[in-house]
């Protein structure tokens, strides 16, 4: 029987959590959705190398050029260690993040923050607020055709 941790004992049981984790970034996107999301995605790669050895030079590759999946690796080393190495980097901007205030009087400039809103906090890179929404959806749709295609999709 396979080691598992409760019942995630297989790449496709780490891709269902992951699903989980999008569906709760989607509908709330804040630290804890974003962290939880990027956490869990990056790392089913380390469920696929337990099951399938022989894939861990294909995986180690689509990390490097997918660069979604290379985002998504960035996302998690910053949310766990707060640095990325330059080896992580590859290339991409460094991430910041910026708080958008609520649109209460003195909290954000002009055209800022819609009316009535809380204020939110987005991934910044070159000066650009980062969708990363839309990244998760990329991944997710990466990492499912990856498992289908290496007969990964059924536990």
């Amino acid at each position: 029987m396979a080691e598992s941790f409760f019942e995630i004992s297989h790449p496709r049981h780490l891709f269902n959590k992951a699903q989980r984790d999008f569906d709760k970034m989607k509908a709330n996107v804040n630290t804890d959705t974003v962290f939880n999301f990027f956490v869990t995605a990056y790392h089913i790669k380390d469920y696929v190398k337990t099951e399938r050895k022989d894939l861990t030079d294909v995986i180690e590759k689509l990390l490097r050029e997918d660069e979604d999946l290379g985002s998504c690796d960035y996302l998690c080393q910053k949310g766990k260690h707060l640095k990325v190495t330059a080896e992580r980097l590859k290339g991409r901007p460094a991430l910041g993040t910026r708080r958008f205030g609520s649109s209460r009087l003195g909290e954000a400039r002009l055209g800022e923050a819609r009316l009535g809103s809380s204020g939110t906090t987005v991934l910044i890179a070159d000066g650009k607020p980062i969708d990363v929404v839309a990244i998760g959806q990329r991944v997710l749709e990466k990492w499912r055709r990856f498992l289908e295609e290496n007969d990964l999709w059924l536990p």
